[in-house]
């Protein structure tokens, strides 16, 4: 099973910062998932809300600011908010291998052609590591039609407020609709949050033949309840897991399988 850092280590170095994918890396995560957002420019930077308030020294809104104006901030630990092809760059000369995880925020279409331009120059071997995901139909759309954007393996993020848990018969329902709008997509892995998944929804979008990431929210302290998550998680077999907590959820996969 995939260990895959939720904004990198975000617990232990400010989220979806260089340093914090440092840290992921050096805990042996075995990849990394982030957010990407688009300046006004055309630039994408790694940040998970559309403004920069939370995170950095300075509220701006980041579709309507200039890449040179977001470059000036700084997070807490000093660091400019990491522009995409920072990332690429960093990955690129990494000494190991790392899957990335990259989750378009917004519907914003620029976006899209921004990624197409900054993803073209990767390598065959380089894009089976890449999963470009987006919780917006639209969005993936794009991505299908996308001469580039085609080629890579790409997600639909849902959260627990989209899936349904009622009912087996109201899920079996529910998945017959959500399939057909993603084979329709061309989309081959699904991201579903790990607290409202289902037996019988794993049991489905596995039989027909989706990867499944499942993932916890960022406010999810997972080693509650006995671990209760992890222990649903290695039940599921899922293919990965995006984690707050990388280390710890490896350590429990090791003793989990001996």
């Amino acid at each position: 099973m995939r260990v895959i850092a939720h904004r990198g280590a975000l617990l232990k170095a400010p989220e979806n910062s260089m340093e914090a994918f440092m840290v992921a890396a050096s805990e042996g995560a075995h990849g990394i998932e982030c957010d990407v957002q688009v300046s006004a420019d055309g630039c994408l930077f790694i940040c998970h809300d559309d403004d920069t308030s939370c995170t950095a020294s300075e509220s701006l809104i980041i579709s309507s600011s200039s890449s040179q104006r977001i470059r000036e901030l700084r997070l807490e630990n000093a660091e400019p908010i990491p522009r995409m092809a920072d990332v690429l760059e960093w990955w690129t000369h990494l000494q190991r291998p790392l899957w990335w995880n990259f989750e378009i925020k917004g519907q914003n279409p620029h976006a899209v052609a921004s990624l197409s331009d900054l993803m073209r120059p990767l390598s065959e071997s380089q894009k089976t590591a890449v999963v470009i995901s987006s919780r917006h139909q639209d969005m993936l759309r794009c991505m299908r039609d996308d001469e580039v954007l085609s080629s890579f393996l790409r997600a639909w993020v849902v959260d627990g407020q989209q899936i349904c848990h009622d009912k087996t018969q109201d899920q079996i329902g529910w998945w017959e609709a959500v399939r057909m709008e993603l084979n329709h997509l061309k989309v081959g892995v699904i991201h579903p949050q790990a607290t409202f998944w289902t037996d019988t929804l794993n049991g489905l979008s596995r039989a027909d033949g989706f990867c499944v990431n499942t993932w916890s929210s960022a406010c999810e302290n997972e080693l509650l309840s006995d671990q209760a998550i992890w222990q649903q998680i290695i039940h599921w077999n899922v293919d990965g897991h995006c984690t707050n907590m990388p280390l710890e959820f490896s350590q429990f996969l090791r003793q989990s399988y001996l």
